[in-house]
Parts: structure tokens; sequence; C-alpha cells
């Protein structure tokens, strides 16, 4: 699958390196609920475990034909938010260097294109943590609206307690 600056693929061993540089950031991990990556063994040990399902994709810059970022279709039917078939949620991330110019609502938006097209969902759900105005803004650019905001949420990977907002987008 592409848009007009990205190709979503799926991820394999040989992007740990530049997973790993991207990763460890520390603007990125810990708004997305998990650490900055600790070395390459780490991303590597991501992508066999954690992005190694159907409808996660790595997000890969045209230009350099290198990884950029992540983007994820998640539970459809299965989290405390979604009770339906036709409901999914979407995770995803950017690296730093690829922020503020337009690539990832590029992105969301073929993804919701794909998942009210081709998967037949009716709803699509995001969250984003309090102060993550990148996530916010992809959100609010896409279309997805306000639904409602947990307080307290424990992100176990992090060790924090932190405000969560939760976003939905519905089929037109």
């Amino acid at each position: 699958m592409e848009t007009e600056r990205t190709l979503l693929r799926h991820w394999n061993s040989a992007d740990a390196p530049r997973l790993f540089e991207l990763a460890k950031d520390k603007e990125i991990g810990p708004n997305c609920g998990w650490n900055p990556h600790r070395d390459v063994k780490e991303s590597e040990f991501i992508i066999n475990n954690v992005f190694n399902g159907k409808y996660c994709f790595c997000i890969v810059d045209k230009k350099t034909n290198l990884p950029i970022g992540n983007i994820e279709i998640l539970n459809v039917g299965h989290t405390k938010m979604i009770e339906l078939a036709t409901e999914c949620e979407l995770g995803f991330w950017l690296g730093r260097n690829y922020w503020n110019q337009g690539i990832m609502t590029e992105v969301v938006e073929f993804i919701v294109d794909y998942c009210f097209k081709e998967l037949k969902m009716n709803a699509i759900y995001c969250h984003y943590e309090e102060g993550n105005v990148q996530a916010k803004a992809v959100e609010d650019k896409v279309g997805f609206k306000y639904d409602h905001s947990e307080s307290d949420v424990y992100r176990k990977l992090i060790d924090k307690h932190c405000l969560l907002h939760y976003t939905k987008l519905e089929r037109n």
C-alpha cells in the first residue's frame, strides 16, 4: 500500500537498526506508552513480537526508502472501547525528523479510508496522552471527534499514570 510520499509494508528484522534510531528518541515512546528502545536487539524483539500483526505497517519514506514510523489497526472488535466487529482502533507514531510535514496526516487519512472501504469498519477510535500535541493535531485534521477522557490511566510499560483523551471517527 502507498500514499503520495510513503509506502506501507510489514516490518522485518532488517529494519531493526533503523527502528532503534527512531525509537530511542525520548519524545516518541513515552507518548505512545512505551520506553525508548535501549539497543538494536530490543528493536528486533519489538519487530518480531509486537510489530508482527496483520495490520501493523512500517511507514517508509519513498524518497529514501527508510522506515520513518509505524501505524497499526488494532483490536478489531476487542477492546474495552470496542465491542463491535465493525469498530477498530488506530495507533501510530512518526520519527521526530518527520513531524510537522503532514506525513502522518496523509498516512492516517489513507488508513482510515482503508478501514472504512476494505475492512468495512463503521467507527475508528484513537487516543492520545495529555500534552501529545502532534497526535491530537493529526486526529483533528483527519476529522476524529472527542469521545471521552480517562484520568489516572496506568501505563505499565512506562510505569506512569496519565490522562488519555479518546477520539472517534464514524463512517459517513
